[in-house]
């Protein structure tokens, strides 16, 4: 689809794309966890979501691997919904959770770069960082 097509029918109101962003921490549970609701909920009303985890965010995916982590019920329903879509290279690295990002399959971004926020822009997602 063309940027110029994209344009049309996002002002047409036929576009129904979100992306959570999830920058806050691991000792942040209520963000993250809203996170995962706001995408389950937003599924379930018919838009098209994606997860992406940024900054301190990308610390979670490390956390999510911990037993008893009660998030991770949720986590799975995002990971089973198609919703997880990439986390910051950069930042994995930052915050130690590369391993995990790899063992969980989430896409990781390109080498020192940070998570395509253009690119999503462009292709029509509306943009909600947690």
């Amino acid at each position: 689809m063309s940027k110029k097509e994209n344009e049309q029918l996002l002002h047409q109101g036929q576009i129904k794309k979100k992306a959570i962003i999830l920058l806050s921490g691991e000792n942040e549970h209520a963000k993250a966890f809203h996170a995962l609701l706001y995408a389950l909920d937003l599924n379930e009303n018919g838009f098209e979501v994606k997860i992406y985890f940024d900054g301190e965010g990308t610390a979670w995916l490390k956390k999510l691997q911990e037993p008893n982590e009660k998030l991770r019920q949720y986590f799975d329903q995002a990971i089973e919904k198609g919703f997880i879509d990439t986390a910051c290279n950069y930042c994995a690295h930052a915050f130690k959770s590369i391993e995990q990002a790899k063992s969980l399959n989430v896409k990781l971004s390109s080498e020192g770069i940070h998570i395509p926020v253009g690119e999503m822009a462009r292709e029509g997602y509306e943009m909600m960082a947690v």
